[in-house]
């Protein structure tokens, strides 16, 4: 049942993604797609294998729920989030609310998926996930505007 959830919230959230106006340049998608991917990626290794704080039941719908969970949802948000409040002007008060709701976001869906157990915290604390969110958060709008400057340089030549 938890599984089917998340796989039809997935498969939503990746039609809307697909379906709704972009204002970023696709290099500019796949770059912070990319770039979130690994941070994520690396994150969860170290915190799942190295120090064994949280722990995916060892079946493999299970495991591919939660990689699609760590390889789509979160990057699609992030991305999300930085489409929204940098490529229009936006107020400093705007993002932040939106910072704000997108780590709730994406500490809720963690909180979800250990109630569903799809994985358990054995020394985790969520607001540890709340922190690493907001550093990935701010790594990916540095990137973004470092690789918009690059972009927006190459293309006045």
């Amino acid at each position: 049942m938890a599984i089917s959830f998340f796989y039809i919230v997935f498969v939503i959230l990746i039609i809307a993604f697909v379906c709704v106006r972009k204002r970023m340049h696709l290099f500019e998608i796949l770059f912070l797609w990319m770039v979130l991917m690994c941070l994520e990626q690396n994150f969860v290794t170290i915190v799942n294998l190295n120090l064994k704080m949280v722990t995916i039941p060892e079946k493999h719908d299970i495991y591919w729920v939660m990689a699609a969970g760590r390889l789509l949802f979160n990057p699609l948000l992030m991305i999300w989030y930085v489409e929204l409040c940098f490529t229009k002007h936006r107020t400093f008060l705007f993002r932040g609310i939106f910072a704000l709701l997108l780590i709730f976001l994406l500490v809720a869906r963690e909180l979800a998926s250990e109630h569903f157990h799809l994985l358990y915290f054995t020394g985790w604390k969520p607001w540890w996930s709340a922190v690493s969110y907001a550093c990935t958060i701010s790594i990916a709008v540095l990137l973004y505007k470092w690789f918009h400057r690059l972009i927006g340089k190459e293309g006045a030549c």
